[in-house]
């Protein structure tokens, strides 16, 4: 298995499509064929250092810099790890173009904060935020499970159908479109392994072993998606 780490240079003041940073178009390929992968109008390597590496378990692709004006990192990701360290941008994990699924397994792990639409119409697999997420968070997922360890933007989970979303506190949700709170301890968080870095054990720890409070919706769209939050949050 292979990891491919992609140090950013320099940050772009303009928006880039990030939606072919995935394994399945890195693997196979030398650090020069990489470097030379058309991401936006540039390449790779213009925006890159690229380091390839052998790994014991499944392909990981890691992430280095303030990527907020990389958008759609992880729309088509189906296996492995993409592990950003530090800020991601719009449609994290989401459905890019014409599609209608985002991405359908594996785990995306972001350190920092991650725009608007995080998880819109993911299919499946996880995404764990460190910091805070902008606005319409799992908006139309179709499944899945997105953790959010600091804040959750406004209007999220509209048209959520299932999946689970994990947040630090229950966010303001739309009336009449959730159910009411209920109150239990999360039983299956023990099967859930976080990310190994302090933010994320510290966060997930609070679902293994308190009360949590959930609510079910979107009821407008006859979704089942579950919002869970520590009860003392």
């Amino acid at each position: 298995m292979t990891t491919w780490t992609l140090r950013l240079k320099q940050s772009p003041e303009f928006a880039i499509d990030g939606s072919s940073i995935d394994a399945r178009e890195l693997a196979g390929k030398s650090k020069s064929m990489i470097e030379s992968m058309k991401i936006g109008a540039d390449c790779l390597g213009d925006w890159f250092d690229v380091v390839i590496g052998d790994r014991g378990e499944g392909d990981r692709i890691e992430l280095i810099g303030d990527l907020s004006n990389f958008h759609h990192i992880g729309a088509n990701h189906q296996r492995g790890e993409i592990h950003v360290d530090g800020n991601v941008g719009d449609f994290v994990g989401a459905a890019v173009g014409g599609r209608r699924l985002g991405m359908t397994g594996g785990r995306i792990v972001v350190v920092g904060n991650a725009g608007p639409y995080a998880g819109h119409r993911m299919r499946r697999g996880e995404i764990w935020i460190g910091g805070d997420c902008g606005r319409l968070a799992a908006a139309h997922m179709v499944a899945g499970s997105i953790m959010v360890a600091g804040q959750v933007g406004a209007d999220s989970f509209v048209g959520m159908q299932r999946g689970s979303f994990f947040a630090s506190r229950l966010p303001k949700l739309a009336s009449g479109r959730f159910t009411r709170p209920l109150e239990s301890f999360y039983l299956l968080a023990s099967l859930i392994r976080p990310p190994k870095t302090e933010v994320f054990e510290s966060f997930w720890k609070q679902f293994r072993i308190t009360p949590v409070i959930s609510v079910r919706g979107d009821r407008a769209v006859g979704g089942q998606g579950e919002i869970v939050a520590p009860a003392a949050g």
